[in-house]
């Protein structure tokens, strides 16, 4: 993945003013939550790892995990599966319902968002049916979303078989997503150019953006693109935190896509 950093940029005159200090403050908090909402370290915890020497390549911020976090997700026990699949059932179904739906509004949101930049974007992306680069093996999603594709595809989950390892389970054949319309938050963003701002080991707010390697070819330089041109990891993220949180009635341990046929 392609990584631009404009630190210098953020401890410029436009962040010293104290409100702006805490607005950005606040932005960099919700980012590194996000982060971590989606499997990933905080960056803070990254610029440490580079003094210490670890150059493991790093291919993206959206849901990218290392080998070591996968097979902690693999070791998870089907006992705690099976625990918290359970108590999400147990719950009323209006309660369930009622947290599909607020889903399902949020999915739809990020879809028109997501799509406007798409189409701003459309010169420099190659994201289509069948390119499948950003659908990788391990990803993890929260349990309230994890339901959704339970409740939607239950004869896939019953009736079909998991696509190799290696890649996301539900891949078809072609390479295809097989619950595209019921997808997680996370594949919603996939190949936009990416935006997080975090909090440098100086205490400093700084600004790093991504994009699929596919899709840097094409197009201005990601430095030069205006905010509003990129997708904000952060906001987002909360809100489902949010819904899950409503959903589970208590913290939920994170659902392997793959383990949803396992669980079957």
């Amino acid at each position: 993945m392609h990584h631009v950093s404009s630190g210098a940029r953020r401890r410029g005159a436009g962040v010293s003013h104290p409100r702006a200090r805490r607005e950005e403050d606040g932005r960099a908090r919700t980012s590194a939550r996000a982060l971590s909402g989606r499997g990933l370290a905080p960056l803070r915890v990254r610029a440490e790892d580079r003094r210490r020497g670890d150059r493991r390549e790093r291919r993206g911020l959206h849901a990218h995990r290392s080998q070591s976090a996968l097979r902690d997700d693999r070791c998870r026990t089907r006992a705690e599966r099976r625990e918290a699949l359970a108590s999400s059932r147990a719950r009323p179904g209006s309660a369930v319902s009622d947290a599909l739906d607020t889903l399902r509004a949020l999915h739809a949101e990020i879809d028109r968002k997501a799509s406007r930049l798409a189409e701003r974007h459309a010169d420099r992306l190659e994201c289509g049916r069948g390119c499948a680069g950003c659908c990788l093996d391990g990803l993890t999603v929260r349990a309230v979303e994890a339901e959704r594709i339970r409740s939607a595809h239950g004869t896939l989950l019953r009736e079909d078989q998991p696509g190799p390892e290696g890649a996301c389970a539900f891949l078809n054949g072609e390479g295809a997503c097989r619950i595209y319309a019921d997808r997680p938050a996370v594949c919603r963003s996939q190949g936009l150019p990416l935006r997080v701002l975090f909090e440098n080991d100086e205490g400093d707010i700084e600004e790093r953006r991504d994009i699929c390697p596919l899709n840097e070819v094409e197009g201005e330089p990601l430095d030069a693109l205006e905010e509003d041109a990129c997708w904000l990891v952060g906001p987002f993220e909360l809100r489902l935190e949010a819904i899950d949180e409503a959903f589970a009635e208590e913290e939920a341990p994170r659902v392997a896509l793959r383990s949803l046929f396992e669980s079957r």
